[in-house]
């Protein structure tokens, strides 16, 4: 059995190392510097969802991310990391440690929680935050 590793302060969430021994937690952590520095802001909080945030993550589990950004200046089709115009060292990291991520504008985001949707029910329950703006 996996030993869950929580930890209830913001941004002390142990989330592992990945299939190759990358550490995924200083991974996130370069990828939301990044995104600080992007030409979007974080507009509202960040979440790690599903076996990193619960702890019971494989070293090939994926890493699931909600992120709430403001100041697209085109929409997203894909939600994907890679339209956020962010440098490609950084959307490869990504990649490598299996990053799942899901980008939505706040509003989007208001309006998935009004429709029930499980990601952002998802995030509300049972996610970790891992950045808040400001």
């Amino acid at each position: 059995m996996v030993e869950v590793q929580r930890h209830h302060r913001l941004g002390e969430v142990y989330l592992g190392v990945g299939e190759f021994g990358e550490d995924i937690g200083a991974v996130l952590a370069e990828i939301i510097e990044a995104l600080l520095k992007g030409p979007c802001r974080l507009s509202g909080p960040s979440w790690y969802l599903g076996s990193r945030a619960r702890g019971d993550w494989k070293p090939w589990s994926d890493t699931d991310v909600v992120i709430i950004v403001d100041g697209l200046d085109k929409p997203l089709r894909w939600r994907a990391l890679w339209e956020l115009d962010l440098p490609e060292e950084v959307v490869n990291k990504a990649h490598d440690i299996g990053l799942e991520v899901r980008i939505f504008t706040s509003e989007e985001f208001e309006e998935m929680l009004r429709s029930f949707s499980l990601t952002a029910l998802d995030a509300l329950e049972e996610g970790v935050i891992s950045h808040r703006p400001g």
